[in-house]
């Protein structure tokens, strides 16, 4: 566990943002809806979760993570804030890459995308799990926007990289108004061309289950597969 979030004292309330300890090293998941199967499967490797959906209210997303949505069973949400624009990127944001249209039109889900949020939480371990049940804490970064602007937001303004990209089923509620399986839309080409590095593994859904490389081409070696999820874990070869 990182020393920022083992020393935290939830008591005393959620500190100012340490965004290269946050990001670097994190698990970025676009699309993310309110699934924590990363954290089912990785917490533990990864501590530090930015979770990115444009489709639920602030208010629905604090709901659910107050109720443990999947995958956050037998945690306690021990300290929250909001976190504001400026906290987020500090230096102020470009897009780098600009939409092409090529990538599809954002306005195609303009009945889905909600009011923007940030809340940043923390989760401790109830003492009636164990350590083979996850990690004593992990942190979370909700962020109600679209994924590939808040990849750019976050990582490429803030040089920063995560070690690890989730994309498990993107659009499943009919709002994926580009996609992110293709490299070459606008997701990948943030990701990918990030000029601080690439993600070292990608955290793929079903459509890359059975091929013998990710949807995403580079990430051409296998490193485990989950069979009852449908999901499987691809890393970037030296």
């Amino acid at each position: 566990m990182p020393g920022w979030l083992r020393d935290l004292n939830a008591q005393e309330g959620l500190p100012a943002l340490r965004l290269r300890e946050l990001l670097n090293g994190s698990l970025y998941y676009p699309a993310s809806g309110r699934s924590g199967t990363p954290v089912t499967l990785l917490g533990g490797i990864v501590y530090s979760f930015v979770f990115v959906d444009y489709g639920f209210e602030r208010e629905e997303v604090l709901r659910s993570l107050e109720h443990a949505i999947r995958g956050f069973k037998g945690y306690s949400l021990i300290s929250l804030r909001d976190v504001n624009e400026v906290e987020l990127a500090p230096n102020g944001w470009i897009p780098d890459p600009f939409p092409e249209p090529e990538d599809g039109d954002l306005r195609s889900a303009r009945g889905i995308i909600k009011h923007p949020f940030a809340l940043w939480c923390i989760f401790e371990r109830r003492k009636s799990h164990g350590l083979e049940h996850g990690p004593e804490r992990f942190s979370v970064l909700y962020i109600g926007g679209e994924g590939a602007a808040t990849f750019q937001v976050l990582y490429r303004t803030n040089r920063c990289v995560p070690e690890i990209i989730a994309i498990i089923n993107p659009g499943n509620m009919g709002g994926e108004w580009t996609r992110f399986r293709d490299p070459a839309r606008i997701l990948g080409r943030s990701v990918l061309g990030n000029p601080t590095g690439r993600p070292k593994y990608v955290l793929a859904d079903r459509l890359a289950q059975y091929g013998e490389t990710c949807f995403w081409p580079a990430y051409s070696k296998l490193v485990r597969r989950w069979d009852d999820r449908g999901i499987s874990l691809w890393e970037l070869p030296d």
